[in-house]
Order: C-alpha cells, then sequence, then structure tokens
C-alpha cells in the first residue's frame, strides 16, 4: 500500500513539475497548431520596448484571426475589421509553424 502511494505522490509530482504549456493545460491533445487556431483581439504591441499600439491601429485593425483555408490547404492570418479612422482593411497572409515558432509569408 505504501508502495503505490509513494508512485501516486512521484506521480502527481512529475506531472505538476513538467507543465509543458505555462499558460494552458498540463496535457493537451491538440497540436500546437490547432491550439493558435481562433480569434484574437490585440491588447499590446511594442516597437523596441516603446508602446506602439495607436500606430498600429492607425493602419490596421486590433481584431485578428489565425485559421485554416480547407480548399486552399492554407494556414491565414486574417485582419479585416475596421481602423481607428472608421475605413476597413483586408490583410491575409500564409503562416506555418516551424520548431514551434510562427513563420509567415506574404502573398
Amino acid at each position: 500500500m505504501r508502495k503505490i502511494i509513494l508512485l501516486v505522490l512521484v506521480l502527481i509530482g512529475i506531472i505538476e513539475g513538467c507543465k509543458k504549456y505555462p499558460e494552458g493545460p498540463k496535457i493537451s491533445l491538440r497540436s500546437p497548431m490547432h491550439r493558435l487556431y481562433g480569434a484574437y483581439h490585440l491588447c499590446d504591441y511594442t516597437v523596441n520596448g516603446v508602446d506602439s499600439l495607436d500606430l498600429f491601429y492607425d493602419s490596421l485593425s486590433l481584431t485578428c484571426g489565425f485559421y485554416y483555408e480547407d480548399y486552399s490547404d492554407q494556414n491565414l492570418y486574417q485582419n479585416n475589421d475596421r481602423r481607428k479612422d472608421g475605413k476597413g482593411c483586408l490583410l491575409f497572409w500564409e503562416w506555418s509553424l516551424t520548431n514551434n515558432t510562427l513563420k509567415s509569408q506574404t502573398s
């Protein structure tokens, strides 16, 4: 009985200590790419440590999304909401993960 309790405690310690995704679940059955898919709202944007969110919002909207396009078999980034001046913007690019690092290609 003591061995079973010790084994359970060791397993709990390993699971708690080896958290692969700091801001997410301990174990995920979804691939890194599928965890990235979805809609996002940009709240923070810095360039060389300087807050540049207003400059970004002058040209592009703060709403974007990463998704998979079935018919073209591509992973796409989409930014197509309203900018600060009320005008629309439309931006798409293809992206991929290489060694769990996001790489993009404009087309």
